[in-house]
């Protein structure tokens, strides 16, 4: 499965497979409203979304160090960690909270 990140055009195969509001696409648009960073990502099979999460980045006041959070998004795979990690390496995020 290839992670990436998921792109405007595929808004509509995005939210059709998450399963929680707070994965919405609209949901991440409220937030990056509130100055906070939105990622969404999509598992691939070929051309095929199958999957889908969000990650806001939030910012800690006077580091330069983030915060991520991955609310009630799917239960977490080998790719999908690796991914995370990669994410959380180029956003300078000192961790990243998964929410069931």
């Amino acid at each position: 499965m290839l992670i990436r990140e998921v792109l405007e055009s595929e808004r509509e195969d995005y939210n059709r497979v998450v399963n929680h509001p707070l994965q919405s696409w609209e949901w991440g648009e409220f937030r990056q409203k509130t100055w906070l960073k939105a990622l969404r990502l999509g598992g691939f099979d070929g051309k095929k979304l199958v999957c889908g999460f969000q990650l806001t980045v939030h910012p800690i006041p006077k580091t330069s160090y983030t915060v991520g959070f991955l609310p009630r998004g799917p239960l977490p795979d080998k790719p999908m960690l690796d991914s995370l990690k990669k994410i959380g390496k180029s956003e300078n995020c000192l961790f990243i909270k998964l929410e069931p």
